[in-house]
């Protein structure tokens, strides 16, 4: 899995909605992606890399207890 860093200012349209850049969908490995909020950004992540990561934090916090 890859990881892809970047930031890209990106407009809303009347309906509320962004076109994730052509540019990052054709770096995605995954036709489902996740969109998380966090605060004044989101982050887009490959649904397989999103299920890999939690479960590395819920073990490294397993560890930390």
């Amino acid at each position: 899995m890859r990881t892809v860093t970047g930031t890209w200012e990106l407009k809303i349209d009347a309906k509320g909605r962004i076109t994730i850049p052509k540019a990052l969908r054709d770096k995605m490995n995954d036709d489902t992606v996740l969109v998380m909020g966090m605060g004044d950004h989101f982050e887009v992540w490959e649904k397989e890399r999103w299920m890999q990561h939690t479960h590395e934090s819920k073990e490294s916090q397993t560890r930390r207890v």
